[in-house]
């Protein structure tokens, strides 16, 4: 048995117990800075992108974000739209 401090002890539980939240905070933090660095073209037309809810579509007209990741900090755009946006995007890269 070894004898360890109580502190390093209990550290090492907590350690243990929050790992995979600590895990996801990391993966959604860099799922964040991916979406920082995608551009939103300037002339994009909402009005076509097919799925958008409506009220994403007159949000995004009004506010013109520059990147996906400021799309996403816009009241109202839900993940789902980002999501709607990302594959747009791509189609369109494709194109």
């Amino acid at each position: 048995q070894l004898n360890l401090p109580q502190r390093v002890i209990e550290t090492t539980m907590y350690d243990a117990k929050y790992q995979g939240y600590l895990e996801k905070q990391d993966r959604l933090v860099a799922a964040f800075k991916k979406l920082e660095n995608i551009k939103l073209p300037a002339n994009i037309d909402y009005s076509l992108i097919p799925h958008l809810r409506a009220e994403a579509k007159e949000k995004l007209m009004d506010i013109k974000p520059a990147t996906l990741g400021q799309a996403g900090r816009i009241g109202g755009i839900t993940p789902s739209d980002i999501t709607i946006l990302q594959i747009y995007l791509k189609k369109m890269a494709g194109k």
